[in-house]
């Protein structure tokens, strides 16, 4: 249903007893109508639904509060990733004195870099499930060609 179709629904629910009451109390001949049953029935109707609105709302709230969680944290572990690489090769030209890479010097870099990066974020990379070897992964798809 559509929520004009429960709004509807709702009004036509909580109307009712009133008009219902009020043809009650027309026929007694009194003047006075008194809606205080109808509303404490009401009031313990509503209650929990109010309850359960209120509890869906923080839901929605600490699962927005999660993905920017989520989101700060893969920013931390993109920049780094980024210092990581920028260190490992660093550190492996300070190590051969070389400015081009190869293969062996390459494989020093990620692993410097990995270094790197499990030293400066270790619960960013635990908390997206990063394993050492998908570390080097992501640290050699970065390096330059």
């Amino acid at each position: 249903m559509t929520a004009f179709r429960w709004s509807a629904l709702a009004l036509v629910t909580l109307v009712a007893p009133l008009l219902i009451a009020g043809a009650a109390l027309a026929a007694d001949g009194s003047t006075i109508l008194d809606f205080t049953p109808i509303l404490s029935m009401a009031i313990e109707v509503l209650t929990p639904v109010i309850a359960a609105l209120v509890s869906w709302l923080v839901y929605r709230l600490l699962a927005l509060i999660g993905l920017r969680v989520d989101a700060e944290r893969r920013e931390v572990v993109d920049q780094v990733l980024a210092r990581a690489v920028a260190y490992g090769l660093e550190q492996t030209r300070y190590m051969k004195g070389q400015m081009n890479l190869s293969v062996d010097v390459k494989r020093e870099a990620i692993a410097f870099g990995a270094q790197y990066a499990m030293d400066s974020a270790p619960q960013a990379l635990a908390h997206f499930g990063i394993t050492p070897k998908r570390l080097a992964e992501m640290i050699e798809a970065r390096l330059p060609q």
